[in-house]
């Protein structure tokens, strides 16, 4: 059986971690992470911590004793990277060009394949 290795907590972290988790100023993710923390740190592995839905299996742990507080305050992008779409060339083409075969105006559809971009980006 894997063990992680276990997280010492200074007094001034302890003090933090324990005003993060109590605060009602404090997020609610920010809280729970504290927490989750706090009770490795106790001893209390990650897998039988009553959070370990939320733990993602020791996410929060090795996040924090690899970066302190300032891990557990952020949280990282989800997703994919939002598209940037070349305002100046879609104006461009929607003000002084027709799509290929149309008869008047673009679609979004048509400029996001003219643009090489998603439709809800034209959009």
């Amino acid at each position: 059986m894997r063990v992680a290795p276990p997280i010492v907590l200074t007094d001034k972290e302890q003090t933090e971690l324990t005003r993060l988790s109590c605060s009602r100023r404090t997020s609610v993710r920010l809280a729970l992470r504290a927490r989750i923390v706090l009770l490795v740190a106790r001893g209390l592995p990650t897998r039988r911590s009553p959070h370990s839905r939320a733990s993602s299996r020791g996410k929060w742990r090795e996040r924090y004793r690899q970066a302190g507080t300032a891990s557990i305050e952020r949280d990282l992008p989800c997703g994919a990277p939002a598209v940037k779409v070349a305002v100046a060339r879609l104006v461009e083409l929607t003000k002084q060009s027709k799509p290929k075969a149309a008869t008047h105006c673009w679609s979004t559809r048509k400029m996001a394949a003219e643009l090489g971009v998603d439709p809800s980006a034209v959009w």
